[in-house]
């Protein structure tokens, strides 16, 4: 029988943390670097307590990288008429559909965008701040105040700065976020990145044999609801690389891309080879949300079967669950104050004895 690979907690409003604290200790004490990735998207909070964790963890091999390969989806999910982030209840009916602000959404990755016309980026901050001293009244001061705050920083930036730094940079000083980050793009520029895609290309038969039969063993064993969950298998010359062209992202292949002209092209990784660069290359003890847990058995599969090494560790970290109040998950990590959150990280740990964050 099928089984579900990623269990939420048992009890009501636990912080998600696998496979341990005792583990995670045990991993920090062998070494290596402290690494976590994601999108600079308007996240929901519960995802940014892993960011908080390396940040509180007291060592300097650590970094965040932010992810700016992606497509571009800078979308404000606003609360409807007599919802709040805090004590939101039940769903919506077809009327209540909540508001959504668009910010910048385009299939161009992060990294292409340069800065943004003030009067836009202003307008934006407006429509919400009204939209939300419309339907919470009294009841949403904590998410209006959160809000300004959010606002206050982004406003306050060089409009000249490219987009990227600006989200990177609102999200760091809204959180309190000491920790040295980088963004993907960086990391992809080196030599160790021009290696792994190199191997990976020389060797792409044997490479796709042992990443689609992982994506077989996965569907045998585990349940999803969708068909191709977590990602399709790789067909004819493909391989799981964007190439980027015009600035768009177009599905690399064998089969159209010869390998000397590999260094001509930006080629970026998709999900899956993501995480295998960034924890053969760059982090000891690697931090997954929900999402690349999902995902994340594959890799280990691909790690031994493809490279023949023994997988470094990598834990999965998420305070949805314990913000499980909320009905709609989508509500932007601006819209409530952090030290909520960074409270409930360190009484976890507290809660297990642990001395790693002090």
């Amino acid at each position: 029988m099928k089984k579900k690979l990623l269990k939420p907690p048992s009890g009501h409003g636990e912080i998600l943390f696998l496979p341990g604290v005792e583990q995670f200790s045990k991993a920090l004490r062998n070494g290596g670097m402290l690494s976590t990735c994601h999108q600079l998207h308007f996240f929901h909070p519960g995802i940014g307590i892993r960011f908080h964790l390396v940040d509180l963890i007291q060592r300097e091999d650590k970094c965040i990288v932010f992810m700016d390969t992606d497509r571009t989806d800078l979308r404000v999910r606003c609360p409807w008429v007599g919802e709040t982030p805090t004590h939101g209840s039940g769903p919506y009916s077809a009327k209540e559909r909540p508001k959504v602000f668009n910010f910048v959404v385009s299939e161009k990755p992060l990294y292409t965008f340069s800065s943004l016309e003030s009067e836009r980026v202003e307008g934006f901050f407006k429509e919400i701040e009204s939209h939300l001293k419309s339907v919470l009244h009294d009841t949403g001061y904590t998410c209006i105040q959160e809000f300004r705050r959010f606002s206050e920083i982004f406003l306050g930036q060089d409009p000249s700065l490219p987009l990227r730094e600006r989200l990177a940079d609102g999200f760091i000083r809204f959180n309190g976020i000491t920790a040295r980050h980088m963004f993907l793009t960086e990391l992809l520029a080196g030599a160790e990145y021009s290696e792994f895609l190199g191997r990976i290309y020389t060797e792409a038969e044997r490479f796709r044999a042992v990443y689609n039969q992982s994506i077989d063993r996965f569907g045998d064993l585990f349940r999803f609801r969708f068909r191709n969950y977590p990602f399709p298998k790789l067909e004819g010359g493909e391989l799981p690389f964007w190439i980027i062209r015009d600035g768009r992202r177009h599905q690399l292949s064998t089969n159209r891309v010869d390998a000397s002209d590999l260094k001509r092209y930006t080629i970026v990784p998709k999900a899956s080879p993501l995480t295998l660069f960034l924890r053969l290359h760059v982090a000891g003890v690697f931090m997954h949300g929900v999402g690349g847990a999902n995902y994340e058995w594959i890799n280990e599969q691909i790690l031994e079967g493809f490279y023949h090494v023994e997988p470094r560790p990598y834990f999965v970290m998420s305070a949805t669950f314990h913000l499980c109040r909320i009905p709609d998950r989508d509500f932007p990590y601006f819209f409530m104050n952090p030290g909520v959150t960074r409270s409930a990280l360190i009484r976890y740990f507290g809660s297990w004895g642990s001395t790693v964050l002090t």
